[in-house]
């Protein structure tokens, strides 16, 4: 590195009125006092300022009076604001006990004042996540210190603490989910480290003139075509750029390639041609293929300024069911072609205009999620975010509910409903039986194979305990324990068929519980009689639509007029 800089600072002093060695010294007592960074600092500024033809007295002089201030004094104290101390070693866990500690200030400040659940989720996703994101995007977070902070994290948005557990009721895997796949945005610190360490390799295959960038290469090598830095093996002074390395592996696959002179894109193996490497699109010709290594401008013959062909070689002679593949093959590389006056650049995946971002990364490497989740009718909404935030516990089927706090060891009074089972039993002792049928969380018409157990309601099993009730001389009423913010519109119409088949035979009420929105408030209007709590959040969304003559109708049948108001 020391000969590095020392190259740099002859390029800065154009007159090279000192010699090699003696340059090297001046530097290397600098790089000893003040360290690499601030030694890079300092020649930056020594050519911004226009000090190139400073003559040998000058510059020694110079660095003597540099070498007089005091050597590290601010550099620790900027360190310990961030909350690390210089030079400590990152992987040891107590070495963040300082960050850790200035996520408990911050949360002291905040429990003092009363902050809805709504409220608690914006101040983590705006505030908590971000605290530790200068030492996270250089260091791999010890895994230690990331149950710790996400611990913190847990316990504030649920409302507990040290001297106060509360139930955390849903899990915190869940919580970093989009909310899109029925999160609530919070950052995985885990998955965050990983994005945010993921943009070196970005900008060692992109910055390669840095002189961060050269040093890495001359001391670890650099993989061919020099996207990527080698693997490295030693055990010992490499922690840094070997744990950056490692998360290397997770981004290069977002990478895409601009052939220029097509010295450094691979023909196979590179997503240069489409959105997948050619190996994967042409497998059967790939498997086929003389070299499988091949670079780009080895397949590439030109024949004049701007023009040539494509000529992979292939080690026997092409089946007839494989011409289709070959034709496929040519229209693909149909416009491409090597630019030799031009280099090889590379381009992120990921976005639109090609730029990589440490948001885009994030979002990638997410875990992929099928399961469908009513996320636009809890949060596109124009309910307040604690209301929403209610909304979703629902979703997911974990509000606190009379059952589930008995569960969790509370002592509850003695109440039958309290010990109803899943779907339906008879609620009192006798010959004639109440049936109790419950629904809770989201309406769907199947059950998906990616749906979490004992969440939502299946208007298949819904109806079939319906007919079941509705032929049964057992039961002589029906209670319907609504708990629902709604989901698919054909299977709540269905369901609600059911219930108003069943009502007109027997007595139905609908007990609506903490929600009763959309489909779940459509499903109780088919009973007999609803009854709701205080707080019971309830309502739907109607819509009429058709011609005029339609909509005439629909008045008359309602006994609505229309009446025109002059102003």
């Amino acid at each position: 590195m020391g000969v590095l800089m020392t190259e740099r600072a002859n390029l800065v002093f154009h007159n090279k009125v000192i010699d090699g060695t003696a340059m090297k010294g001046l530097i290397s007592r600098l790089i000893d006092h003040f360290g690499m960074a601030y030694t890079s600092h300092i020649l930056d500024q020594v050519k911004t300022l226009g000090f190139q033809q400073a003559t040998a007295i000058s510059i020694s002089l110079g660095i003597d009076d540099l070498l007089t201030i005091p050597s590290k004094g601010w550099l620790v104290q900027d360190a310990e604001q961030q909350g690390m101390p210089l030079g400590a070693p990152f992987k040891s866990s107590g070495i963040w006990d300082g960050i850790e500690e200035r996520f408990k200030r911050r949360l002291a400040m905040w429990k003092r004042q009363y902050i809805s659940k709504g409220g608690r989720i914006t101040l983590i996703r705006s505030t908590l996540s971000n605290l530790p994101i200068y030492f996270m995007s250089i260091f791999q977070i010890p895994r230690a210190v990331r149950i710790r902070l996400e611990k913190i994290q847990r316990d504030f948005l649920w409302g507990g603490g040290a001297l106060e557990q509360k139930p955390h009721l849903v899990r915190w895997s869940i919580v970093c989910d989009d909310k899109g796949k029925g999160g609530l945005g919070v950052k995985s610190l885990g998955l965050f480290n990983k994005a945010l360490l993921g943009k070196w390799a970005w900008r060692f295959a992109n910055e390669k003139t840095a002189l961060w960038n050269q040093v890495i290469r001359r001391k670890y090598g650099e993989e061919k075509g020099g996207w990527r830095s080698c693997e490295i093996r030693e055990a010992y002074g490499v922690g840094l750029w070997k744990a950056i390395n490692k998360v290397g592996q997770f981004v290069t696959p977002f990478f895409g390639y601009e052939v220029g002179d097509g010295k450094n894109v691979r023909f196979w193996k590179d997503k240069w041609c489409g959105t997948s490497p050619l190996s994967e699109a042409f497998p059967s010709l790939f498997s086929i293929a003389t070299s499988k290594e091949a670079w780009v401008n080895e397949v590439w013959t030109a024949e004049g300024e701007r023009r040539g062909s494509w000529t992979p070689t292939f080690n026997r002679p092409f089946n007839d069911w494989e011409l289709e593949e070959v034709g496929r093959l040519l229209r693909c590389l149909e416009g491409k072609m090597v630019r030799v006056d031009e280099e090889d650049r590379v381009r992120w995946v990921e976005s639109k205009d090609g730029v990589f971002s440490v948001k885009s990364l994030y979002r990638a490497m997410q875990p992929v999620s099928s399961a469908w989740f009513p996320s636009k009718i809890i949060w596109m909404s124009y309910a307040q975010p604690k209301i929403s935030f209610f909304a979703w516990e629902a979703s997911w089927g974990r509000v606190l509910t009379l059952d589930r706090l008995q569960k969790r060891g509370w002592a509850l009074a003695n109440r039958k409903y309290s010990k109803v089972r899943k779907w339906t039993l008879g609620l009192s002792g006798g010959k004639d039986q109440i049936a109790v049928i419950r629904a809770s969380g989201s309406i769907s018409r199947v059950r998906s194979p990616f749906s979490i157990p004992g969440s939502g309601i299946t208007s298949e099993q819904f109806i079939e305990k319906i007919r079941s009730v509705r032929d049964s001389k057992r039961y002589k009423a029906v209670i319907i324990r609504i708990d629902s913010p709604g989901g698919d519109a054909l299977a709540s119409d269905l369901m609600w068929r059911e219930i108003r088949l069943l009502a007109a035979s027997k007595p139905v009420i609908a007990s609506m519980s903490d929600v009763a929105a959309s489909g779940g408030y459509y499903m109780a209007m088919g009973a007999g009689t609803i009854v709701a709590e205080n707080l019971t959040l309830t309502g739907s969304i109607g819509v009429v639509t058709g011609k005029a003559d339609n909509l005439k109708f629909q008045w008359t049948s309602i006994s609505m007029k229309l009446n025109d108001a002059k102003l």
